[in-house]
């Protein structure tokens, strides 16, 4: 993109690689993001099994090895609407790994885990894990949902 801005500097799509190109350096360094944990979704057996009610459920955040919440607690429910914004900025930098971990705390006050999601070994942005759905690689109806101010940019399609 550069050789192309520096070749095409009023070309059609200098616009779009220059955006680029500042995502590049703003991404290359740390950055801090808000990130707001929407909603979520457990399995069936998840909880309570001697009162028949729901898991009491945090999620606790690690990012680059730092930790993050945990959030509230939303007791009683497979299916918890948090609408949670983190109360400190989530830093994150090109190469860091999220973890994500779904706590019941129903018979621990430092919670039980009961599901974690891992960036993919090798992503190198992983913090778009942050900006929508995730689910376990296992499978099953285990989901949380994200919402972030990261943002990946789009070039347009090549002709």
């Amino acid at each position: 993109l550069r050789s192309y801005l520096n070749s095409n500097p009023d070309g059609r799509f200098a616009k779009a690689a220059g955006t680029y190109l500042a995502w590049w350096e703003k991404s290359s360094v740390p950055g801090a993001y808000r990130v707001v944990l929407r909603r979520g979704e457990v399995e069936p057996d998840v909880g309570k099994w001697l009162s028949s009610g729901g898991p009491d459920l945090g999620v606790v955040l690690w990012v680059g090895g730092v930790k993050y919440g945990p959030t509230p607690v939303a007791p009683n429910s497979r299916k918890p609407i948090w609408d949670y914004t983190f109360s400190r900025p989530i830093k994150w930098k090109y190469g860091d790994p999220v973890v994500v971990e779904v706590l019941d705390f129903d018979w621990s006050s430092s919670g039980t885990a009961v599901a974690r999601f891992n960036s993919p070994k090798g992503d190198r942005l992983a913090i778009k894990m942050l900006s929508g759905t995730i689910r376990l690689a296992s499978g099953g109806r285990t989901t949380l949902t994200f919402a972030s101010d990261f943002r990946m940019p789009t070039l347009p399609r090549p002709e």
